[in-house]
Protein backbone atom coordinates (compact mmCIF):
# COMPACT_ATOMS: atom_id res chain seq x y z
CA UNK A 1 0.00 0.00 0.00
CA UNK A 2 2.87 2.40 0.81
CA UNK A 3 5.71 0.47 -0.83
CA UNK A 4 6.03 2.62 -3.94
CA UNK A 5 6.67 5.75 -1.90
CA UNK A 6 8.78 3.99 0.74
CA UNK A 7 11.13 2.54 -1.90
CA UNK A 8 11.96 6.06 -3.11
CA UNK A 9 13.24 7.11 0.33
CA UNK A 10 16.98 6.67 0.74
CA UNK A 11 18.22 9.13 3.35
CA UNK A 12 17.16 10.68 6.61
CA UNK A 13 16.66 13.93 4.69
CA UNK A 14 14.28 12.16 2.25
CA UNK A 15 12.29 10.84 5.20
CA UNK A 16 12.07 14.23 6.93
CA UNK A 17 10.96 15.97 3.74
CA UNK A 18 8.22 13.41 3.13
CA UNK A 19 7.03 13.68 6.75
CA UNK A 20 6.85 17.48 6.36
CA UNK A 21 4.78 17.09 3.19
CA UNK A 22 2.44 14.63 4.91
CA UNK A 23 2.02 16.98 7.88
CA UNK A 24 1.29 19.89 5.55
CA UNK A 25 -1.36 17.87 3.72
CA UNK A 26 -2.97 16.59 6.94
CA UNK A 27 -3.30 20.11 8.36
CA UNK A 28 -4.80 21.37 5.09
CA UNK A 29 -7.60 18.77 5.03
CA UNK A 30 -9.88 21.06 7.01
CA UNK A 31 -8.85 24.39 5.52
CA UNK A 32 -11.03 26.10 2.93
CA UNK A 33 -13.49 23.17 2.93
CA UNK A 34 -10.80 20.83 1.62
CA UNK A 35 -9.89 23.03 -1.34
CA UNK A 36 -6.59 23.93 0.31
CA UNK A 37 -5.62 20.27 0.24
CA UNK A 38 -5.94 19.94 -3.53
CA UNK A 39 -4.07 23.20 -4.13
CA UNK A 40 -1.22 22.14 -1.81
CA UNK A 41 -1.01 18.75 -3.46
CA UNK A 42 -0.53 20.45 -6.84
CA UNK A 43 1.78 23.28 -5.79
CA UNK A 44 3.75 22.50 -2.63
CA UNK A 45 4.29 18.75 -2.79
CA UNK A 46 7.01 17.24 -4.96
CA UNK A 47 5.57 15.96 -8.24
CA UNK A 48 6.49 12.29 -7.77
CA UNK A 49 4.96 12.27 -4.27
CA UNK A 50 1.82 14.05 -5.49
CA UNK A 51 1.42 11.50 -8.30
CA UNK A 52 1.64 8.52 -5.92
CA UNK A 53 -0.69 10.15 -3.41
CA UNK A 54 -3.26 11.13 -6.05
CA UNK A 55 -3.47 7.50 -7.15
CA UNK A 56 -3.70 6.26 -3.57
CA UNK A 57 -6.48 8.73 -2.76
CA UNK A 58 -8.66 7.19 -5.48
CA UNK A 59 -8.86 4.00 -3.39
CA UNK A 60 -8.24 5.24 0.16
CA UNK A 61 -9.46 7.82 2.65
CA UNK A 62 -6.99 10.73 2.50
CA UNK A 63 -6.58 11.21 6.24
CA UNK A 64 -6.27 7.50 7.05
CA UNK A 65 -3.82 6.95 4.20
CA UNK A 66 -1.62 9.89 5.17
CA UNK A 67 -1.58 8.90 8.85
CA UNK A 68 -0.72 5.31 7.93
CA UNK A 69 2.03 6.47 5.58
CA UNK A 70 3.43 8.75 8.25
CA UNK A 71 3.51 5.90 10.79
CA UNK A 72 5.18 3.59 8.28
CA UNK A 73 7.83 6.17 7.35
CA UNK A 74 8.59 6.87 11.02
CA UNK A 75 9.00 3.15 11.73
CA UNK A 76 11.68 2.55 9.08
CA UNK A 77 15.01 1.33 10.44
CA UNK A 78 17.91 3.75 10.21
CA UNK A 79 21.52 2.87 9.47
CA UNK A 80 24.24 5.40 10.19
CA UNK A 81 26.94 5.41 7.55
CA UNK A 82 30.07 7.57 7.44
CA UNK A 83 31.85 8.26 4.17
CA UNK A 84 35.23 9.90 3.70
CA UNK A 85 33.64 12.22 1.14
CA UNK A 86 30.26 13.73 0.34
CA UNK A 87 28.53 10.97 -1.68
CA UNK A 88 26.38 11.76 -4.71
CA UNK A 89 22.73 10.78 -4.67
CA UNK A 90 23.54 8.08 -7.24
CA UNK A 91 26.10 6.61 -4.84
CA UNK A 92 23.59 6.76 -1.98
CA UNK A 93 21.07 4.98 -4.19
CA UNK A 94 23.54 2.16 -4.92
CA UNK A 95 24.67 1.87 -1.29
CA UNK A 96 21.05 1.86 -0.12
CA UNK A 97 20.18 -0.97 -2.51
CA UNK A 98 23.19 -3.01 -1.36
CA UNK A 99 22.31 -2.52 2.29
CA UNK A 100 18.62 -3.29 1.69
CA UNK A 101 19.62 -6.59 0.08
CA UNK A 102 22.10 -7.41 2.86
CA UNK A 103 19.64 -6.58 5.66
CA UNK A 104 16.58 -8.02 3.94
CA UNK A 105 14.41 -4.93 4.37
CA UNK A 106 14.31 -1.30 3.30
CA UNK A 107 16.36 0.99 5.53
CA UNK A 108 17.01 4.71 5.73
CA UNK A 109 20.58 6.00 5.53
CA UNK A 110 21.67 8.64 7.99
CA UNK A 111 24.85 9.84 6.35
CA UNK A 112 27.91 11.58 7.72
CA UNK A 113 31.09 12.82 6.09
CA UNK A 114 34.46 12.42 7.81
CA UNK A 115 37.30 13.60 5.54
CA UNK A 116 39.83 11.83 7.78
CA UNK A 117 38.33 8.48 6.82
CA UNK A 118 40.52 6.82 4.21
CA UNK A 119 38.36 4.98 1.68
CA UNK A 120 35.42 2.74 2.47
CA UNK A 121 32.78 3.43 5.09
CA UNK A 122 31.93 3.03 8.75
CA UNK A 123 28.47 1.69 9.59
CA UNK A 124 26.39 1.63 12.76
CA UNK A 125 23.39 -0.69 12.58
CA UNK A 126 21.30 -1.86 15.52
CA UNK A 127 23.99 -0.72 17.94
CA UNK A 128 26.79 -2.57 16.14
CA UNK A 129 29.76 -0.61 14.75
CA UNK A 130 31.54 -1.93 11.66
CA UNK A 131 34.57 -0.34 10.06
CA UNK A 132 34.92 -1.11 6.36
CA UNK A 133 37.50 1.58 5.68
CA UNK A 134 40.97 1.23 4.20
CA UNK A 135 42.24 3.11 7.22
CA UNK A 136 41.43 0.10 9.41
CA UNK A 137 43.19 -2.23 6.96
CA UNK A 138 46.26 0.03 6.88
CA UNK A 139 46.36 0.20 10.68
CA UNK A 140 46.07 -3.60 10.99
CA UNK A 141 48.85 -4.11 8.46
CA UNK A 142 51.01 -1.55 10.22
CA UNK A 143 50.49 -3.31 13.56
CA UNK A 144 51.53 -6.63 11.99
CA UNK A 145 54.66 -5.05 10.49
CA UNK A 146 55.39 -2.67 13.35
CA UNK A 147 58.25 -4.63 14.90
CA UNK A 148 59.95 -5.18 11.55
CA UNK A 149 59.60 -1.49 10.68
CA UNK A 150 60.91 -0.36 14.08
CA UNK A 151 63.91 -2.74 13.86
CA UNK A 152 64.61 -1.49 10.37
CA UNK A 153 64.42 2.14 11.50
CA UNK A 154 66.61 1.40 14.52
CA UNK A 155 69.18 -0.30 12.27
CA UNK A 156 69.07 2.66 9.86
CA UNK A 157 69.61 5.09 12.74
CA UNK A 158 72.68 3.14 13.91
CA UNK A 159 74.09 3.04 10.37
CA UNK A 160 73.51 6.79 9.99
CA UNK A 161 75.29 7.37 13.28
CA UNK A 162 78.33 5.34 12.12
CA UNK A 163 78.40 7.14 8.76
CA UNK A 164 78.20 10.57 10.36
CA UNK A 165 81.16 9.86 12.68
Amino acid sequence: MYEEIIRRLRTQEDRELLLEEIHLLLTSLYEEKGLGFDRLLRTRIRAWVANYLSEAFLKNDKQAYLKGLSDKVKSLTTIEITFGYEPSYDMLDRVSSLIDNAVGKHVILRTFCDPTLIGGVEIIFEGQFRDFSFQRIFEEEFEKSREVILRSLDKSDKEMLVISQ
